[in-house]
């Protein structure tokens, strides 16, 4: 009985993970891999560490508080884009040094749901 139901577990396991890793657009935009392990940040194809050159995308959701706001606003969200040095990471928290000398928090959970995408910064590039 275990042995089936080990079996049986394994078997949602494998669906689950090749859902995961199917590479649909929804799929990516539903739960991106990130996570905080010994100092770093694996996030994507990534590892996140102190001293690393990024640049931010942050994708703003307008808040929904009445009908005239989304009508005002068509179906597009503002995006602000910045490049940033990673000074601190946490398991909830990326703390950034933007490029205009401001310090800002990207939080974790905004990784995985895709509101906020980190890339590697362009090194042509001023930093």
């Amino acid at each position: 009985m275990e042995s089936l139901e080990r079996t049986f577990d394994e078997a949602e396991e494998a669906v689950r993970r090749r859902k995961a890793s199917s590479t649909s657009p929804v799929a990516d935009q539903t739960s991106v891999f990130a996570r905080f392990v010994r100092g770093k940040v694996l996030y994507r194809d990534m590892v996140l560490q102190e001293d690393d050159h990024i640049h931010v995308t942050k994708f703003v959701v307008p808040p929904a508080t009445s009908s005239a706001t989304e009508q005002q606003q068509p179906n597009e969200a503002p995006v602000v884009e910045y490049n940033a040095i990673v000074c601190d990471l946490t398991s909830a928290e990326i703390f950034v040094l933007k490029e205009n000398g401001k310090y800002t928090r990207l939080l974790v959970q905004d990784l995985r749901n895709g509101s906020v995408v980190i890339d590697p910064a362009d090194g042509d590039e001023n930093e």
